[in-house]
């Protein structure tokens, strides 16, 4: 193995996303200075900056933290965690108050309180926007707050959680352009590292979110949980092919947005009488691949959004960046219609952890869309972003807590592997696979063929130099994750299709899947029963 200098940190960060950058920031104003290592740089990392800028917190009269938790738990298909929901719900609303506190506007109504926007899933006027649309507002606050609070190491990975005894020791990083390794010593590591999204080949995620801090998790001893359900947004740009994979955001479909199929049919009225277009992702995803599949799709393989019946003035108040970008492409999304297709959003599932972003790990904490047990079987528009803030602050209150520990000057998990990148592999035939395997619909036979091929795939790579690429391998690590996970869940739930298993278990038959590390590495996925349900919820609220 390469040699390595060490750097220590009273806490590490590990991604540069709106979880990773907060959490920083908390850290700081509880008196510790945190460590940030980042793929690219702070503003541009992870899917925030592509993010429509849409929180979903309980401010409105006729709304309350317990109802924004049981819209979540019910847009999740009751597979979600109480815990976790009530207190996402619980901590929204003061968490947007910091981050007004620190300078981030959002868009207000002419008597100066907070505009609250229609979002699909929630029963309530419930989303609030940062002004113009966009990350933009969130980032040119925090981007500066950040470079204040931390130490950030930008184009940076980080290649391996280290841990002893079952306990965090810090990570093994490397700087872009070094063949040098930086142990980041510390005994609080907060994993904000992202989701999967772009192990597609059609994703609106950063080409960067690649899964693979689901498997570094899992190495050093995590586990994971929801990892079948994975969100694809109906709402993706499909032409042209410049801004494929753009997402118009959920939002505009609740607030007037209407779908249209080749032949000029509103198609979602057939679907979901009573919320048509407003309906959950899942449904609206699976209701433009069924009318594609049978032919009645777009040019460009989806299907037409028409935005004429929204006033202009909102859409430049809540989408103006999404709008500007189609006009440096000759389009005017008030008077054409769009062309949209599903597109690999959001990773449901992720780490395991419990209300205070704890994983079973000691030290090391999770949070944003490395999380799981939030969303459940599908995530409401708005709650992402609502969740990484508010878990990415309990992460580092969480760290902040944590008592100092005297780390040794070589933990066992520094192991003798190499870690040099001789050069990009090649992820199309991952990408191929999970849409083939783990897209929209899935079956027991294609589920299986999948797993064949990443087991074929790390058999191939075992005796090639592609061995010492550590995201190839960890990629299939994170690919077997999904697909173990696919198997077992023998029902249709949420994001989750089975064409096999078309109907929902019934409330006492259900259970999560849970990824534990098994044998040389692999994942291990197993049932794990128990139905959180409305009960468990209601009991949350009341204690």
């Amino acid at each position: 193995m390469s040699d390595y200098s060490i750097q220590d940190a009273e806490l590490v960060v590990v991604g540069g996303g709106l979880a990773g950058m907060i959490a920083a920031v908390r850290a700081r104003e509880l008196g510790m200075q945190a460590t940030l290592a980042t793929l690219s740089e702070p503003g541009h990392a992870g899917n925030t900056p592509k993010a429509g800028g849409g929180f979903a917190v309980a401010l409105g009269p006729d709304d309350s933290p317990e109802l924004h938790a049981r819209d979540t738990l019910a847009g999740g298909l009751h597979a979600g965690q109480p815990p976790l929901i009530q207190k996402m719900a619980v901590e929204a609303p003061r968490a947007v108050a910091m981050l007004e506190k620190a300078g981030v506007r959002f868009v207000r109504s002419p008597d100066g309180s907070p505009e609250l926007l229609r979002v699909p899933g929630h029963s309530v006027r419930r989303g609030i926007r940062c002004q113009g649309g966009g990350a933009g507002a969130l980032m040119e606050v925090l981007v500066p707050l950040l470079r204040k609070s931390a130490i950030v190491l930008e184009r940076t990975a980080v290649l391996d959680i280290l841990v002893e005894n079952r306990t965090v020791c810090g990570v093994l990083a490397r700087r872009e352009g070094s063949d040098e390794l930086l142990w980041l010593r510390s005994p609080r590591v907060i994993l904000a590292t992202g989701g999967l999204g772009a192990m597609y080949p059609l994703t609106t995620n950063s080409p960067e979110v690649r899964g693979e801090g689901y498997a570094m998790a899992l190495e050093a001893g995590a586990e994971l949980v929801d990892m079948e359900y994975m969100q694809f947004t109906p709402t993706s740009l499909a032409y042209p092919p410049a801004l494929r994979g753009v997402s118009t955001g959920g939002m505009l479909l609740a607030e007037g947005g209407r779908l249209y199929n080749a032949r000029g049919e509103r198609f979602m009225h057939r679907v979901d009488p009573d919320r048509a277009e407003a309906s959950t992702r899942d449904v609206v995803a699976r209701a433009i691949l069924r009318e594609v599949l049978e032919g009645r799709g777009s040019p460009a393989g989806g299907v037409y959004l028409d935005l004429s019946d929204i006033p202009e003035e909102f859409l430049r108040a809540n989408a103006g960046h999404f709008l500007n970008l189609l006009s440096s492409h000759g389009i005017d999304a008030g008077r054409e219609r769009l062309q949209i297709a599903p597109a690999a959003h959001f990773t449901c599932g992720g780490v395991l952890i419990d209300e205070h972003a704890a994983t079973c790990v000691a030290g090391l904490l999770a949070a944003g869309e490395a999380a799981g047990g939030i969303h459940g079987a599908n995530r409401l528009s708005s709650n992402a972003l609502t969740e990484a803030l508010v878990f990415g602050l309990i992460a580092a209150e969480t760290a902040s807590g944590m008592e100092s520990r005297r780390i040794g000057l070589r933990p066992a998990g520094i192991a003798q592997r190499r870690y040099i990148e001789a050069q990009e592999p090649d992820r199309s035939p991952i990408r191929d696979v999970m849409l083939r395997c783990a897209g929209l619909e899935r079956e027991k036979e294609s589920i299986e063929s999948g797993l064949r091929f990443i087991e074929e795939h790390r058999q191939k790579i075992t005796t090639t130099e592609d061995m010492s690429t550590p995201l190839l391998s960890r990629m299939l690590v994170t690919a077997q994750a999904v697909l173990e996970a696919a198997l077992l869940r023998e029902e249709t739930r949420g994001a989750h299709c089975r064409l096999d298993f078309p109907d929902e278990l019934p409330p006492r038959s259900y259970y999560s899947v849970r990824i534990r590390p098994g044998r040389d590495g692999r994942p291990s996925a197993a049932r794990h029963y128990g139905d959180p349900g409305e009960n468990a919820l209601s009991s949350e609220i009341s204690s």
